[in-house]
């Protein structure tokens, strides 16, 4: 009896369910960032606890030192556009990606030993790729299509590395 009354509390979702959602809704990680529109992209430096997205507040929980200090691209976590970089020095690319994408794109890269997990709503970044490319103008993928490739970049032989990078809207 206890079970079917509470399938039917359920089934017309009295309290508390209601109230239940709009809690997990309000404090949901997925929640967008005060700030700057979705597609702004924002150049900074990045270090553990950092929002990987311009427009999600999702971190890596894991925080592996050796990413600290890396310039953060941040993009938003759907964008289907391409991102133009230009390098002012030759610069090694990391993307973080998912197992639920098409990675294709990423196929000529190389696997780095780095462990990461940024939990989204639809898929977790697990693992880590890098390539290197000179000096110039760089085109790359936004990744997907659950979710855009978070972009982080070190530049070679730079003091102070956020100086050497600008986004480029219109690579022409």
């Amino acid at each position: 009896m206890a079970v079917f009354v509470g399938a039917l509390w359920r089934h017309y979702f009295l309290f508390p369910f209601p109230q239940l959602k709009r809690l997990k809704t309000s404090w949901s990680s997925a929640a967008p960032l005060p700030g700057p529109p979705p597609d702004n992209v924002i150049i900074t430096k990045y270090k553990a606890g950092v929002p990987l997205y311009s427009d999600r507040n999702y971190v890596d929980y894991l925080g592996d030192a050796r990413l600290d200090g890396l310039i953060l691209v941040q993009i938003s976590r759907h964008r289907t556009e391409d991102i133009h970089l230009k390098s002012e020095h030759p610069v090694q690319v990391f993307r973080l990606l998912t197992r639920k994408n098409d990675n294709k794109m990423f196929s000529s890269w190389d696997p780095v030993p780095i462990k990461v997990k940024v939990l989204g709503y639809s898929c977790a970044l697990t693992w880590v790729v890098s390539k290197s490319f000179p000096k110039g103008l760089i085109s790359l993928k936004a990744g997907g299509p659950r979710a855009a490739s978070p972009i982080l970049l070190k530049l070679q032989g730079v003091e102070t590395p956020i100086m050497g990078i600008e986004v480029h809207e219109d690579p022409d």
